[in-house]
């Protein structure tokens, strides 16, 4: 698994216990892997998904992704929750910050599978 940043790479790491690349670092803007890096991450089978929030800078290698992989449609990851707070994150409030500050909204997030890239 792949991710924009540290902010959306260690939830999933915490949560699922598998390793994740945080291809933008901290911020997102840094360059952590050249594109020939990750494509041969991807070729090898070590990293199948990238998940983006949509709200980083377009690098080599998010641009490459997009026209390669396929995008995974959002019923396939994403769950709502069953019982929302009040100015919770759902799916028609999508830019509620109750989350935090690293929150990012539903509606930008991505997934792509990068096993389909040839």
């Amino acid at each position: 698994m792949a991710t924009d940043q540290t902010a959306t790479a260690a939830p999933y790491m915490m949560k699922t216990g598998q390793p994740a690349i945080a291809l933008g670092g901290y911020s997102g803007t840094a360059t952590t892997l050249t594109l020939t890096q990750f494509k041969h991450l991807v070729a090898s089978g070590q990293v199948r998904f990238y998940y983006t929030t949509g709200n980083t800078s377009s690098t080599a290698i998010t641009r490459w992704i997009k026209a390669n992989a396929k995008k995974v449609a959002p019923s396939q990851y994403q769950t709502r929750p069953t019982l929302a707070k009040p100015n919770a994150v759902t799916a028609t409030n999508p830019t509620s910050t109750v989350a935090g500050p690293h929150h990012r909204p539903l509606n930008k997030t991505a997934l792509y599978d990068l096993s389909t890239i040839n």
